[in-house]
């Protein structure tokens, strides 16, 4: 299954390879989790994103903030359910032209539902999917369904060690203008370490195919992220 593991990491980084640069972000996430009991686990995620234009020093510029809950439920060893009830997205200009820099951030509250499921391939891999719709309400006024489908691998070298390899897929099935029903695509392979009980620290890279609502061209992003999971205990 070690072959496996290797032409999916290889399909990923054919992905982030094949294309030029366009836009390089830092991506930043602490998460706080705690387990009510056997079933029900509860978090609260905090979102940093970072972007700079082309003259300017790396990551100078803000990209996103957010602050979102969630609720999850496990079903069985294989199915999970999450629910995401209200969300707060603070959503800065893409900078690809000097205009984007004088555009106000735009605030958005999302509302999410995600089912998750994961199986072991063998002692060491796994394989990993999970299906998510999103209500997004922009202070636009415009209102979008997006659905997402994430599907991956994971390799566990140790209790502590393991290299994850993803592929997700969002479409706009609702509420936006014709020609944006594909809204992003992304490819990504990161590292997840324990670094004990309580915390554990990913770190990867994305390559991102996007399409903006403001431009009919498909970008492509390099985003670089680093994410913090801490564990609570529950009273």
């Amino acid at each position: 299954m070690r072959k496996v593991l290797l032409i999916f990491v290889g399909w990923i980084l054919l992905g982030l390879t094949v294309s030029g640069q366009v836009k390089d972000n830092l991506w930043t996430r602490l998460t706080l989790q705690t387990k009510l009991n056997d079933k029900w686990d509860a978090a609260l995620e905090f979102q940093h994103r970072r972007q700079h234009p082309e003259s300017d020093p790396l990551f100078s510029k803000p990209l996103m903030y957010s602050i979102r809950p969630w609720i999850h439920y496990k079903v069985n060893p294989h199915f999970s359910l999450s629910v995401s009830p209200l969300a707060w997205y603070q959503q800065h200009p893409v900078l690809l032209t000097a205009h984007d820099l004088s555009k106000d951030p735009m605030q958005e509250l999302r509302s999410t539902l995600a089912i998750s499921y994961q199986t072991g391939l063998t002692e060491k891999m796994s394989f990993q999917s999970r299906v998510g719709v999103e209500y997004r309400n922009f202070s636009t006024g415009q209102q979008v369904l997006r659905t997402r489908l994430r599907t991956g691998l994971q390799y566990a070298f140790s209790n502590n060690v393991s290299l994850n390899a993803y592929n997700e897929m969002m479409v706009n099935p609702v509420g936006v203008a014709p020609g944006h029903f594909f809204d992003q695509d992304r490819q990504a392979i990161s590292g997840v370490l324990k670094l004990n009980q309580a915390v554990t620290l990913e770190a990867g890279y994305m390559h991102v195919y996007r399409k903006l609502p403001a431009y009919d061209n498909v970008m492509q992003e390099n985003n670089y992220f680093v994410q913090f999971n801490i564990s609570l205990h529950a009273r």
